[in-house]
């Protein structure tokens, strides 16, 4: 659970930014609700199944140690969240950074909980859950508001 504390503090840090109270992070309403319930469900299991359960197993299964096995998918999972090059080098690595530690945590839960994928959805389950959709949305309404 601490796993899954750390991350979603890593998140609600963006909410009073967009002017949006920490509460509605854990009470969403509305749409808010479904996107929520939704991106967490879908990413919790998708990218744990990835990143944890394939990509850790085939570096094992390939003689690679437990280092290596948490920090390479780790910073895989990080690139593949960090898509915003566009906006520069520094807020691009202000996000993959950031995301390759969250997913290196992860890979050590998974590797803790004898390789059971549960506490690592868990915790990616209510670090999407309680903050990325309200991130996401707030992305995409700005970058509509400016076309």
């Amino acid at each position: 659970m601490g796993v899954a504390a750390l991350s979603i503090g890593s998140n609600l840090r963006f909410l009073p930014r967009m002017h949006i109270p920490i509460w509605y992070a854990f009470f969403p309403r509305g749409f808010h609700l479904l996107a929520a319930l939704a991106i967490g469900t879908t990413a919790g299991f998708c990218e744990e199944v990835l990143y944890r359960a394939f990509l850790m197993t085939e570096f094992a299964e390939a003689g690679y140690n437990q280092v290596t096995q948490v920090v390479l998918p780790g910073v895989v999972f990080g690139l593949t969240h960090a898509g915003y090059l566009n906006l520069g080098f520094l807020p691009w690595l202000g996000i993959m950074l950031p995301t390759a530690f969250v997913g290196m945590m992860w890979g050590i839960s998974y590797l803790a909980g004898r390789r059971s994928l549960v506490p690592a959805m868990v915790a990616h389950f209510l670090n999407d859950a309680t903050a990325l959709h309200w991130i996401t949305f707030f992305m995409v309404t700005a970058h509509l508001l400016q076309a």
